[in-house]
């Protein structure tokens, strides 16, 4: 695994463990300090040390000791911890004449040492070591070995001993790099993991926030075409014998109307919860797709005082399958309607622009504000969001416009200063080869204000 430099860094500066796992390797090798301090007594005693010179010696102990519960910093109570497990084993050498195995407690100790994973005491150890017995084996050999053969040379006793000692802390130190290694691909594993499962809870969390608000959208939307049609079902059922060939043509008409709502609704929610899979074969007339659309409008919406001013060529074919384009279309221009100010044009028109169709749906309504042209695509969302608000609709008109759009490889955009609102849309142009030249005459037009009315909605 390679290190990063923060954390090569942090284990140069004797960083690698976290405060909390210090601490409690400390106070083991406190409690083991501590212990060496009756411990050397009791051999001195039964080596017949000197005493006076015994007490010295546990006396650097002790301070040590002191040293390691008492000083400021991290790195300076390690430090001292360490300096004492390695007089300790001075002084068990000393006092037991130099015997074999008193030194062995040296290499028990750097393994000790070891344990804070920190090079600082871990240095501070192997150099006391190493210098007691390159200068100590050297000029007073008769304190360390009771070998002969090491007072006659005492040289090379004194580099085997060095050279094992620094073996041993070669092999220390690769392990413990090696455990921080492992340690912190655990680190990474266990973080990976928690990020993973918070990613999860929050996208839990959003799902079912999602969910309550679209049963509170659909049902509070469904509620309204759905009481219109039980209305005037009532009605015909009440009053059929009673009623004129033309009320009963009007309520008929009103029920096929509140049932075209509610399969667009339905239509809306199924396209806005399926993946859209282009296919190169598809293709649509935006002329005709426009046509059927604002007359479907007419049917379905009734906008009275408004006009709907198309300039859409007939030449304009998109690479786009025709129910997406007529879904696309009908969201688009249902919006403006809707949004429209009492009176002014909802205008439709297109263009060429290289290998695209702009299509664009004008109307004068109330402005968006700019930090709200990116969110009225998401779903669920209106520009007016509050329990209050002026329109109904469950948010998912424009949503499904980008759904579409995006799925086909274009785009869609706000534009527009003031109350003019300009919805764009970038659609493939289908192949030249496959259509006549462009042309920019005018192929709809149709004027609401004039169109034939039915009662408004509901009863």
């Amino acid at each position: 695994m390679t290190e990063r430099p923060e954390q090569v860094l942090a284990a140069h500066h004797g960083e690698s463990l976290d405060d909390d796992a210090w601490a409690r390797r400390h106070r083991l090798l406190l409690w083991l300090l501590a212990a060496h301090i009756p411990g050397l007594a009791a051999v001195a005693a039964i080596a017949r040390h000197p005493p006076g010179l015994a007490l010295v010696e546990v006396f650097c102990v002790l301070v040590a000791l002191a040293g390691g519960v008492v000083l400021g910093s991290r790195a300076l109570r390690s430090a001292a911890v360490a300096l004492g497990l390695v007089v300790g084993g001075s002084v068990l050498v000393h006092v037991t004449g130099g015997i074999a195995v008193s030194h062995l407690h040296f290499f028990v100790v750097l393994g000790l040492v070891a344990l804070y994973q920190d090079w600082r005491p871990y240095l501070v150890a192997v150099v006391y070591v190493v210098l007691g017995y390159a200068v100590g084996g050297v000029l007073a050999p008769e304190l360390i070995y009771d070998d002969p053969s090491a007072l006659q040379q005492p040289w090379r006793w004194s580099a085997m001993h060095a050279g094992f000692i620094l073996a041993v802390s070669g092999a220390h130190v690769l392990l413990w790099k090696h455990t921080e290694r492992q340690g912190r691909a655990a680190y990474e594993y266990y973080t990976q993991l928690y990020e993973g499962e918070r990613a999860v809870v929050a996208r839990l969390r959003q799902t079912q926030m999602v969910k309550d608000e679209l049963v509170g959208v659909v049902g509070h939307e469904f509620r309204t075409p759905l009481t219109a049609i039980q209305g005037f079902a009532r009605t015909l059922e009440a009053r059929y014998d009673r009623m004129d060939r033309e009320a009963v043509q009007t309520c008929t008409q009103a029920i096929e109307r509140e049932s075209k709502r509610l399969t667009r609704m339905v239509a809306n929610l199924l396209i806005a919860s399926e993946d859209i899979e282009p296919s190169d074969t598809d293709r649509c007339s935006l002329n005709e797709a426009v046509d059927r659309v604002v007359r479907d409008i007419v049917e379905t919406l009734p906008v009275a005082g408004r006009n709907i001013p198309v300039h859409v060529p007939t030449t304009h074919v998109v690479r786009v399958a025709r129910e997406p384009t007529y879904q696309l279309l009908f969201n688009l221009i249902d919006n403006a309607v809707k949004f429209a100010a009492p009176a002014s044009d909802v205008r439709v028109t297109s263009r060429g622009e290289d290998d695209w169709i702009v299509l664009e749906v004008t109307n004068v309504g109330t402005p968006i504000d700019p930090g709200d042209r990116e969110r009225i695509f998401d779903a669920f969302v209106q520009a007016d969001s509050s329990s209050t608000r002026r329109y109904g609709g469950m948010g998912l008109g424009l949503h499904i416009v980008r759904k579409i759009v995006t799925a086909y490889g274009g785009k869609v955009g706000v534009f527009g200063d003031g109350p003019v609102v300009i919805l764009r849309v970038w659609l493939p142009r289908a192949g030249d080869s496959e259509q006549p030249p462009q042309s920019d005459a005018p192929s709809l037009s149709i004027d609401l204000r004039t169109s034939p009315r039915t009662e408004p909605r509901g009863l």
